[in-house]
């Protein structure tokens, strides 16, 4: 049951923000992440993928378009960091 003062885009932000912190993100979560209107719960998604970064990009170049700012700039420092990898 939600608190009285809590929204359920909220309790979705902690839910996926407690999945990023406990496992390994999958492709559908991500994509799910990537869609949440809350940037904090896309911020958190590009965080999990960097903890297990996979072949593919996608959950960053999706990123480096977000319309927050601090959704996009930890986009290009993680593509920055992939690139410097290879």
């Amino acid at each position: 049951m939600l608190a009285p003062n809590r929204s359920a885009e909220t309790t979705a932000a902690s839910a996926y923000v407690a999945h990023a912190q406990t496992q390994t993100p999958d492709p559908a979560w991500l994509a799910a992440a990537r869609e949440d209107p809350d940037p904090n719960v896309r911020r958190h998604a590009l965080e999990a993928w960097a903890q297990h970064p996979g072949e593919s990009l996608d959950p960053v170049t999706y990123a480096l378009v977000d319309p927050d700012e601090t959704v996009r700039a930890r986009a290009q420092e993680l593509v920055e960091e992939s690139l410097a990898r290879r």
